[in-house]
């Protein structure tokens, strides 16, 4: 049980992320084994997250703004597989060998997973950007090189921090992975938290419990 104490405590920890993210009229919806919750910000901006009903992680986060004139643009995907890019005769087809970066998390990890590098793991290299607060992947051989920010660190105001990045490369992927800060990790479990006082429309038939650890 959490105590009114607790509860201030959180407020006084808590920053302008959180205080957005209270702020913002929220649904939610059960569907496929997920959660999906739709996020409608103050300034016309959106957010849908999708999590596993059981194990609570995010699987989905997408982000959608306005132009100028106030029409909806194309969903952008920050966490999970990207969503299918429009079609068109104009536009050619992206090469199937091509690099594909795609992130995920569990409960204590960010993730990326980077398909398609097939050099040798002694080439690549993963520092941190201090300046800009992100990561940067390279290889000695000039193959590839990318940047990767981690908006969650960002919207907290989190610096990087080189101790907390790992990677690995085995069958022509790089996984890159960043250890949760414990500010973080307390943020995650005060959105879980207020997820589960949402009410949720759909398929509501053995609904799981949230656990909030």
């Amino acid at each position: 049980m959490v105590t009114a104490a607790a509860m201030g405590q959180e407020r006084r920890e808590s920053g302008a992320w959180e205080q957005e993210l209270r702020a913002a009229k929220k649904t939610a919806l059960l569907q496929g084994g997920r959660r999906r919750v739709h996020y409608s910000f103050e300034d016309a901006r959106e957010m849908i997250e999708e999590y596993d009903i059981i194990t609570e992680l995010l699987m989905l986060r997408r982000w959608r703004v306005r132009s100028m004139l106030g029409a909806p643009r194309a969903w952008e995907t920050e966490v999970g597989e990207p969503g299918p890019s429009p079609s068109s005769v104009d536009t050619l087809k992206e090469s199937a060998a091509a690099p594909v970066c795609v992130r995920g998390e569990t409960r204590e990890e960010l993730w990326w997973r980077v398909r398609n590098v097939p050099y040798p793991p002694h080439v690549f290299s993963v520092c941190v950007d201090s300046t800009n607060n992100n990561l940067v992947i390279s290889t000695s051989n000039h193959k590839y090189y990318k940047r990767l920010s981690i908006p969650d660190l960002d919207r907290l105001e989190l610096p990087l921090d080189p101790e907390a990045v790992s990677f690995s490369h085995n069958n022509h992927t790089l996984i890159v992975k960043y250890q949760k800060p414990a500010r973080l990790l307390d943020h995650e479990k005060r959105v879980r938290r207020e997820i589960c006082t949402l009410s949720s429309e759909g398929n509501t038939e053995d609904k799981p419990q949230c656990n909030t650890q």
